[in-house]
């Protein structure tokens, strides 16, 4: 219920009231005159007690309204203190922050002292004089919104500086790695636009600890650049700029810092040129040194790579400021290259140890009178660069000369007994070795070393060639014999040695023998091949060192044998594949030939059926380039009809009418002649060479 609502419900009680006591007072005394009196100075009191109590409630609005406007300007202004008290924690703790927000504080003050509320602008200060009684309401919901807007207007402006001074921080740094006093230049993320003040703040503390880290970086670099074995003559002015450096950066003076950085490098790059190219020419010529020498089959491949990384690293080279870092690499140089002369006097004394133990012929080794000169130590105590790299070059040159002869002899002392008996097979063999024989390095040096042991041979260096002096000469003979006569046949009878190689042939049915004359002495590999294919080859070998006879004997091959000659398998396994196929067939026909459809790839058929034909108990012979397992019973009996039946005495059947006319097996005429000589008839029944004869 509102406050007009209560004054007339109130003004409208006192009315009914006044109404019912006039009536009261006339049913009471029925008296005419009291009753107009009671009617006439009840209306008088009423209009005054009603005049009475609007009077208070216009005074009581009146005090409300007051304390309304006094507690608004009290909100408006505690705000507007919060925001200067923010601005002015802001300008402490960022000097350089200059807002220009003077005038517009000051237009905000003295809106509030119209209002009645008196500012102190520096400390936002306030205290509500009588004046704000007058004060106007809506001025200060204007006065509200101004103070939002001054609030947002001085945080922007900081926000804009945070933005300056990360880039500007930011530039300055990057100065100090261009020059390479540092190695990054510390980068900030912006906060969002929306972000609040202590985001921004934040961002600013961390670009700052960045910068003044690159700063600590930046002068002690410089520092320790003037730490060197070569130091300015005027360091104590490099210091001043330096500690003037580190007190700009304490008040964040980026500017400053990195010109008295620069100047401070400037000072001493200007003391160091000089020196800086003397010294870089100095290291560029031992490093030549050692990358000419041939030191790198001797030492370990991390010197070298050191060595090699060096020798770039100081073509990059090329600021006096760097002198430091020349210096240094001069003394690790220096360090590597007297390893180097240690190590290789090391491997050095490992070599001649092993060769004074060994027993080597005279002449085959002489110790150099470097061996015992200890020139590591001696170039050490060297100081000046330029004469140990020319006393450097020269130790390495004669200790690479003399590890390498040791070393190289060393080795071939300790494998020469694995080698020598290669050298001697190979002398017997082919009464020569060289250096392609043996498959090792410095060969040369083994066919020497042989050469020394063995006075009896002789060593070509030029040539590398090792070969037997006057060698003795022997004859041999070979006698050969055939398992069994028949036809004539050519053997042929081969010797190999290398240095020697002859082959000669002889005729023969059954035996013979061939002489081999003035064979020098050495090893030799006998062939013989019997020129008929039912008997096998032979090889021996042989060592002639005195007149030689040997005896060799031709044996028949076995069909199978000769079939399967050169199968690296085991043909039985596939023998089940085939044994129904086959043993029917030799049924219906009488015989089976590898030239039927066999479930074997071609090459195996001749050597399946041989050794089915062998396994049945059957014979087995070739004809035509087949070979054909036969009843070998059948075919005699069908030899012995065509002979009684078939042959008049004086007539001749040839071998060919037999096997198309009566026989019912393509046997080969040698196995027909065979078969012929065989019968016991009661004709004189002989063979020719190609046909069955009937005398």
């Amino acid at each position: 219920m509102n406050s007009s609502t209560q004054r007339t419900l109130t003004i409208g009680g006192l009315v009914v009231a006044a109404a019912a006591i006039g009536a009261v007072v006339f049913v009471v005394t029925g008296t005419t005159e009291v009753v107009w009196g009671t009617m006439i100075s009840l209306p008088i009191i009423i209009v005054v007690g009603v005049a009475v109590y609007v009077r208070g409630l216009i005074t009581r609005s009146k005090t409300s309204e007051q304390q309304y406007v006094r507690k608004r300007g009290r909100s408006v202004a505690e705000d507007f203190q919060n925001h200067l008290r923010t601005l002015d924690e802001l300008r402490d703790s960022y000097p350089d922050w200059s807002p220009n927000i003077e005038a517009r504080t000051n237009s905000l003050v003295a809106d509030f002292q119209n209002q009645g509320v008196k500012i102190q602008p520096d400390s936002g200060a306030f205290e509500l004089t009588s004046g704000i009684d007058n004060a106007d309401v809506q001025e200060f919901e204007r006065l509200e919104t101004e103070v939002e807007r001054f609030h947002d207007e001085f945080e922007e402006l900081f926000r804009e500086f945070v933005r300056s001074e990360i880039n500007e921080t930011e530039e300055q740094i990057a100065n100090l790695s261009d020059v390479d006093l540092i190695v990054s230049v510390p980068t900030a993320s912006e906060p969002p636009a929306t972000d609040p003040i202590p985001a921004y703040q934040d961002t600013l503390s961390h670009t700052r600890e960045q910068a003044d880290d690159a700063v600590e970086t930046a002068i002690e670099t410089i520092r320790e650049m003037t730490r060197g074995d070569m130091r300015p003559e005027d360091v104590d002015a490099i210091e001043q700029e330096l500690e003037a450096a580190s007190n700009a950066a304490d008040k964040h003076d980026y500017n400053k810092t990195v010109d008295s950085v620069l100047d401070a490098r400037d000072r001493l790059r200007d003391q160091f040129s000089g020196s800086f190219e003397v010294e870089r020419e100095r290291l560029s010529n031992l490093l030549d040194a050692v990358l000419k020498s041939n030191v790198d089959e001797y030492v370990d491949a991390e010197q070298i790579d050191l060595i090699t990384e060096m020798d770039q690293r100081v073509d990059s080279l090329d600021s006096a400021l760097e002198l430091a870092e020349l210096m240094r690499m001069q003394n690790q140089l220096r360090e590597t290259c007297v390893s180097i002369l240690r190590s290789m006097e090391s491997d050095l004394n490992g070599a001649v140890k092993t060769l004074r133990s060994a027993e080597t012929p005279d002449g085959y080794y002489n110790e150099p009178a470097v061996v015992d000169e200890s020139l590591g130590s001696k170039v050490a105590d060297i100081d000046d660069l330029e004469r140990f790299t020319a006393e450097w070059a020269d130790a390495a040159a004669r200790l690479t000369d003399a590890l390498e002869t040791a070393s190289t002899k060393a080795s071939v002392i300790g494998a020469y007994d694995d080698l020598a008996g290669t050298i001697e097979t190979k002398l017997n063999q082919t009464g020569e070795v060289t250096a392609d024989d043996l498959p090792v390095r410095h060969a040369e040096e083994f066919l020497g070393l042989y050469n020394r042991r063995n006075p009896s041979v002789e060593f070509d260096p030029a040539q590398v060639l090792l070969r037997r002096g006057d060698v003795e000469q022997y004859d041999l003979t070979v006698d050969l014999q055939y398992e069994h006569g028949g036809e004539s046949r050519q053997a042929t009878i081969e010797i190999n040695g290398g240095v020697y190689s002859e082959t000669k042939m002889v005729e023969t049915h059954v035996a013979a023998s061939v002489e081999f004359t003035d064979i020098p002495q050495g090893e030799y590999t006998l062939s013989a091949d019997p020129g008929a294919s039912k008997f096998g080859t032979i090889k021996r070998e042989l060592v002639i060192e005195d007149d030689l006879s040997v005896s060799i004997k031709f044996s028949e091959r076995s069909p199978r044998e000769r079939l399967c000659s050169g199968i690296d398998q085991d043909m039985t396994e596939y023998l089940p594949a085939i044994e129904s196929q086959v043993s029917s067939r030799f049924r219906e026909q009488g015989y089976v030939s590898a030239s039927m459809d066999l479930p074997v790839q071609d090459e195996y058929g001749p050597c399946l059926i041989a050794i089915w034909g062998e396994q049945s108990e059957h014979d087995v012979a070739e004809f035509n380039d087949d070979v054909v397992v036969y009843d070998r019973s059948q075919v005699r009996r069908e030899l012995e009809n065509t002979v009684q039946y078939n042959i008049e005495p004086g007539d001749e059947l040839q071998f060919s009418d037999a096997r198309n006319n009566f026989l019912s097996v393509p046997v080969p005429d040698e196995t027909i002649r065979e078969m012929i000589g065989d019968l016991q008839t009661d004709d004189d029944v002989t063979t020719t060479k190609t046909a069955i004869k009937m005398e």
